[in-house]
């Protein structure tokens, strides 16, 4: 009190004035402290209704205030959370980092930014990114950090997900065996994978900036015109060529182009992008795969005309024996009287198979060389067939065996290559009685729904299963050698099937070594012709 009074003389003030300022101070300081409640109770509404996680760290490093979000997110109380008590909900592999990362920014008085793993309620880490910001008192004392964090687990996952896609697709880009590249507006290369420098020898840097069209060959840059205009105009949507691509070496290579021409959204050309295969080696031997065939072909066209040739200087000579031996046959009966009928008709027999053998070998080469033409007409099934048996019924009889020709179908013609269907029924029906000493040959040809069939069946000495797969081969026997049985060059079989196919028929045979064979030929319905 004394030191009061003593004071108040020395400002020499009033006791009323003394007073008064004593108020007004009291009254400044206790709204000063209702404005910071207000403002501390307006940062709390704020913060706990913000969308995200609130913190604040004091000047002693201690985190001294949560929001309700993050306590939300973590589960725990505030009294959990305080001083450093919420590190013990981060990961443990993140703790040390952050806190390194927390002591340098509070060193060094400066903002800080980082990502680590909390325990959300439910149990599970998720991702947090979190931003400390620097907070100071009005005298300009570092008062700790405000801070604010968000859950970025799903955009983390998501980051994590287009990085693998992006490796993997960089590993594809950079690992195929193709160029893949994109150029601009212009043609100008704006990017060339690794394979690039593999098929042309360019190192890729040289070449970037450089025209597309310029490593191509000159003969095909009007066909590289013509593509890319036929997209432009929405000819069609992508471009797929032949090209040669130029080397470092200074040689050409044959390429294959895949490209397509890019377009922004207002259908603005942006450029080209697309891939470009190394075909050469097989250009090559495509190449001389087609020498090779032209070779054949004209292989086949000499062997045609040197068959027709040796055909015609056999079968000259051949018909001529044949004359001349029954000639000589007649006059040596006049003359002499002399039985001789077994020999001359040795003659005969050999000469005309001869003449057969040189058919046969003709024939072969033209239907497989392609030069056999092929004439369609309309004619009558069963009127063929009739003939055929009617010209073996001799040699059946001479053998004593039974042959029938039965016609159930209801319709017979047929539209086919008559000279072909007859030759080819004419081997089947010549082996069936040549091959048969005892029983029967029957054909019997009749209607199915889509297709006309004709079966030979006789009872002769039957196939070996063994040999069923080869039957149709040329020059093959069941017997070869010195030793077989039955005269023949191996070339009938094989031709007749070479026949049915011309006319688009089908050949099956089902065979029992010892019993007998069927041979089933197929013709499709709509080969015939119908007739009312």
């Amino acid at each position: 009190m004394k030191n009061s009074e003593e004071r108040n003389k020395k400002i020499k003030l009033p006791h009323s004035t003394n007073y008064k300022i004593k108020h007004e101070v009291f009254k400044e300081k206790e709204k000063f402290e209702n404005a910071l409640i207000e403002s501390e109770e307006r940062f709390s509404l704020m913060a706990d209704t913000a969308p995200i996680m609130v913190w604040i760290s004091g000047a002693d490093k201690q985190f001294f205030y949560f929001n309700k979000m993050w306590l939300s997110f973590t589960g725990r109380s505030i009294l959990d959370e305080l001083g450093n008590g919420w590190l013990e909900n981060m990961h443990p592999d993140d703790v040390n980092t952050f806190l390194k990362a927390y002591n340098v920014a509070f060193k060094r008085k400066k903002n800080f930014e980082i990502e680590f793993r909390l325990k959300r309620k439910d149990g599970k880490f998720r991702w947090i990114f979190t931003r400390g910001v620097t907070r100071f008192l009005p005298n300009d004392d570092f008062a700790g950090f405000l801070g604010t964090a968000i859950d970025i687990t799903d955009r983390k996952q998501t980051e994590d997900a287009l990085r693998a896609s992006e490796e993997k697709y960089r590993s594809v880009v950079q690992n195929v065996r193709e160029v893949i590249f994109t150029t601009d507006d212009a043609g100008i290369f704006t990017f060339l994978n690794p394979f690039w420098n593999d098929l042309t020898g360019y190192d890729i840097k040289s070449c970037i900036g450089k025209p597309l069209f310029s490593y191509f060959h000159l003969e095909d840059k009007k066909k590289f015109t013509d593509q890319f205009v036929s997209i432009i105009y929405k000819k069609k949507s992508y471009s797929l060529f032949e090209s040669r691509i130029k080397t470092k070496q200074g040689d050409y290579k044959w390429v294959e182009i895949n490209a397509r021409i890019t377009f922004d959204g207002n259908l603005n050309i942006t450029g080209i992008s697309g891939t470009i295969n190394d075909i050469h080696e097989k250009k090559l031997a495509h190449e001389q795969l087609i020498k090779a065939k032209e070779k054949a072909e004209e292989s086949d066209r000499l062997k045609s005309a040197f068959l027709a040739q040796v055909s015609h200087e056999i079968r000259t000579p051949t018909n001529i024996i044949l004359g001349y031996n029954s000639l000589i046959k007649e006059k040596l009966q006049e003359v002499n009287n002399l039985n001789l009928s077994k020999e001359f008709d040795t003659i005969d027999a050999s000469s005309r198979r001869l003449l057969r053998t040189i058919d046969l070998i003709l024939n072969m080469s033209m239907v497989q060389s392609g030069t056999y033409e092929i004439i369609n007409e309309k004619f009558d099934l069963e009127k063929l067939l009739t003939d055929l048996v009617m010209e073996f019924k001799p040699i059946a009889e001479e053998k004593k065996i039974k042959l029938n020709y039965k016609n159930i179908s209801r319709n017979s013609f047929i539209f086919a290559d008559k000279y072909t269907l007859t030759q080819a029924f004419q081997n089947l029906i010549d082996n069936a009685v040549k091959y048969t000493n005892k029983g029967f040959v029957e054909i019997i040809s009749e209607d199915t729904p889509k297709k006309i069939s004709v079966k030979i069946i006789d009872t002769g000495i039957g196939i070996s299963s063994s040999y069923l797969p080869k039957l149709f081969q040329p020059f093959t026997q069941e017997e070869i050698g010195y030793s077989r049985k039955f005269d023949g060059n191996g070339l009938g079989l094989a031709l007749t099937k070479k026949y049915l196919e011309i006319n688009n028929a089908g050949i099956t045979v089902k065979s029992i070594k010892g019993k007998g064979t069927t041979f089933t030929v197929l013709m499709n319905r709509n080969n015939s012709t119908e007739v009312k």
